[in-house]
């Protein structure tokens, strides 16, 4: 799941133009085009690491200049899911998406297919807060919130209650190191951090020093999917 943009910038009569974000690799532009942008729903078939990559697209939509992208996304994907024609409503379905993805009315909407579980990296500078301590006040509201977990504070992360390591491989052979923890508090529950460094390095430092946090859905399919997987060598402990 992605939006792609569609620059149009000599068609000055196209209906619903607008500024999109392009990637743009001349020093000091912004990274915007004027044009349309698409919602595209692809599958990543199973293949070998010798088979070369591809995708089959699933459905691709224009994204009004009037809504947005995780609006369309959700409709999109809640559109696949409940097709019967499609194998992936009733069958175990797992998503990948970007940072984008990971907020809540987007992941809401997806939470009512059991048999789907979203991926989303989190952005980096996220707070999640923990559930609030038992107070023994006879009057005045409940506080709402316990001590915050920062994403960009590895001090405020504490001790993991999962976590899982295992061996694979780039697509260039090179043999890396994965690690996989979920935090122990119970607003933070489908969230995971996640860290990849070289199998042998020789100072010793991750590829990737700082851990990408991962926001999910369905944690007990997520468990099922990604903690216990055996590619090179694996250990996990809860």
């Amino acid at each position: 799941m992605d939006t792609t943009p569609n620059p149009r910038p000599f068609a000055a009569t196209l209906a619903d133009r607008g500024v999109v974000y392009q990637p743009n690799p001349a020093p000091g532009n912004k990274p915007i085009a004027v044009g349309h942008r698409s919602s595209v729903v692809a599958a990543l078939p199973e293949r070998s690491r010798l088979d070369p990559p591809w995708v089959v697209p699933l459905q691709a939509q224009r994204v009004a200049s009037d809504t947005t992208a995780t609006a369309v996304a959700a409709a999109q994907m809640a559109a696949v899911l409940a097709d019967p024609a499609q194998p992936y409503g009733a069958a175990l379905s797992v998503q990948v998406a970007d940072s984008d993805y990971s907020h809540a009315a987007y992941l809401h909407t997806l939470s009512a297919f059991s048999n789907h579980v979203v991926i989303a990296r989190s952005a980096s500078n996220r707070v999640y807060y923990r559930p609030a301590p038992a107070s023994a006040l006879a009057c005045g509201h409940p506080t709402w919130y316990g001590a915050p977990f920062r994403l960009a504070d590895p001090e405020t992360w504490g001790s993991p209650s999962q976590s899982a390591e295992w061996l694979d491989q780039t697509a260039s052979g090179r043999v890396i190191r994965l690690t996989l923890e979920r935090p122990v508090d119970a607003r933070t529950r489908s969230l995971f951090l996640s860290k990849v460094q070289p199998s042998t390095h020789r100072s010793g430092q991750a590829k990737f020093p700082h851990p990408a946090p991962l926001a999910q859905v369905s944690f007990g399919f997520f468990i099922r999917s990604a903690f216990v997987r055996p590619p090179l060598g694996s250990r996990s402990h809860a």
